[in-house]
């Protein structure tokens, strides 16, 4: 089950923004987050809520499903918004009648099986043994079970802060994509140039490598550049009629791949021009070992290190000051930090971004195991494959914590304890059915990151997963959302 949003028509509009295939965002930016854990949650955005719900209940249309609800029971946002969207969809129940008498069916049957199971095993001689082996054993059956998992993005406040390799995520990331446009605001390029229309469904060249990291992307546009240039000495061997006329023939195709290749060819440009600039290879390597290992004296040190070095910018330092804080969320540190941050004239109010993220996050990742730490092992590994081609290793080292949840939700490993879930039309949960697909959506937005992971994921089990969000995070934008807990 995939969802391409481009075709849809729905009253109940689903924004496209920055879409791909198998994901999609409602364009919802600067969500406040002061009211997510407050008891009287009515009182939070309600006009954006009801724009949430709506999104929702149109996708829902759009895929013919009514999932089973994976969602933190800590979260009271996530559970209000399921509340509302369970109540809309009891009002439009006969939109839904074919796929609940399908699901009956289903159920039924397999309750039938199990019962007729269960006498079998009775009359077995090693009954009580062979129940206690089967108590722990999921009988995993063909058929198409949906999950729609419902997040909040505090629940993962590490993923936006960190530098991006890949592609799809540095554009974003470095640049910034917007309307599925870019602006590369070169001054020594034409307008035309600077405005870029980035589209999967338009340009092989980018889908193929939305997901390359930075090295690999450099050595798929040196290759995209030697077919340009064995097509154009072809044009100059223009001898007869015939030959002018086949190339007029394929003018056109030529044309787009004339612009397609200085498109890459700039956004390259522009890339190795920020990250020399920026000092992002180091920059990004110190938030990786930060995010990945636990070695805080260290971590401390380099940190420190680091902002009292003027090469580096100050939005650069402040992001490693805020990976640091979260990670290891010691007093006194914090406070030495914020004194090194304000001799470098940062402004006071990013500088309080440290005490206003703690207290974004401190609702839910208390509960949740956000660093996942490094063993000696791996460690020793990627040490080991960090020759020149591999350098990519120590700077996409960190997955998201989507990644690790989307993989215990497939494995039936869930802490059940943190997460519960419910039926939107209050029918009872699909039995024992094999996970067919995965619908995600973040509330207050996802990043590119966890667009590749879920992407990885889908391959690596065959599993239909869908990433919808209320719209895409870059850092800055994640942090201008943290930053409103202070306004106020």
């Amino acid at each position: 089950m995939i969802y391409d949003n481009n075709n849809n028509n729905n009253n109940n509009n689903i924004n496209s923004g920055n879409i791909n295939y198998s994901h999609f965002n409602l364009s919802i930016e600067h969500i406040n987050n002061d009211n997510r854990n407050n008891s009287n949650i009515t009182l939070y955005m309600n006009q954006i809520v009801q724009r949430i719900i709506d999104g929702l209940f149109s996708f829902l249309c759009c895929i013919r499903q009514v999932p089973d609800v994976i969602y933190n029971r800590h979260s009271k946002i996530c559970k209000h918004i399921i509340d509302m969207l369970k109540e809309k969809m009891l009002r439009h129940q006969s939109v839904f009648n074919n796929i609940l008498d399908i699901y009956e069916k289903y159920n039924d049957e397999m309750e039938r099986k199990k019962k007729k199971k269960i006498l079998e095993t009775n009359n077995e001689p090693n009954y009580q043994f062979n129940h206690l082996i089967n108590q722990n054993i999921h009988e995993i059956t063909e058929g198409d079970a949906c999950y729609f998992l419902i997040l909040d993005r505090n629940e993962d406040p590490i993923t936006p802060l960190l530098t991006q390799w890949t592609y799809q995520s540095m554009l974003h990331e470095l640049i910034g994509i917007e309307n599925n446009k870019i602006n590369l605001n070169c001054n020594n390029k034409e307008e035309e140039q600077q405005q870029i229309v980035m589209s999967c469904n338009y340009d092989d060249f980018y889908n193929e490598h939305l997901f390359d990291n930075f090295g690999d992307l450099g050595q798929a546009v040196k290759n995209y550049v030697d077919i340009y240039q064995e097509e154009t000495s072809k044009k100059t061997n223009l001898e007869s009629i015939d030959d002018i006329q086949k190339f007029i023939d394929i003018y056109p195709n030529y044309k787009k791949l004339s612009g397609n290749v200085t498109k890459h060819v700039n956004i390259l440009h522009k890339f190795s021009d920020i990250v020399q600039k920026r000092q992002l290879f180091y920059i990004s390597e110190l938030e990786q070992s930060i995010a990945c290992y636990h070695t805080k004296n260290d971590h401390f040190k380099q940190v420190i290190d680091t902002i009292k070095n003027y090469t580096y910018t100050n939005y650069d330092v402040l992001r490693l000051s805020l990976l640091y804080s979260l990670k290891y969320a010691d007093e006194q540190h914090i406070n030495v930090i914020k004194n090194e941050l304000a001799k470098r004239n940062i402004q006071k109010d990013q500088i309080l971004l440290i005490d206003a993220l703690l207290l974004y996050s401190s609702q839910q990742t208390k509960y949740n195991q956000l660093f996942k730490e490094q063993t000696f092992l791996n460690l020793a590994k990627t040490t080991i494959t960090r020759t020149i081609k591999g350098t990519s290793n120590v700077f996409t080292l960190h997955k998201s914590y989507l990644y690790y949840l989307l993989e215990d939700i497939i494995k039936y490993k869930i802490n059940t304890q943190l997460y519960t879930t419910t039926n939107l039309l209050h029918t009872e949960p699909t039995l024992n059915k094999k996970i067919n697909s995965i619908v995600v959506f973040f509330i207050g937005g996802a990043t590119y990151e966890e667009y590749r992971d879920v992407q990885h994921l889908s391959k690596k089990y065959n599993i239909s997963i869908v990433l919808g969000s209320t719209h895409m995070h870059n850092s800055q934008s994640f942090l201008a959302d943290v930053l409103q807990l202070i306004k106020k």
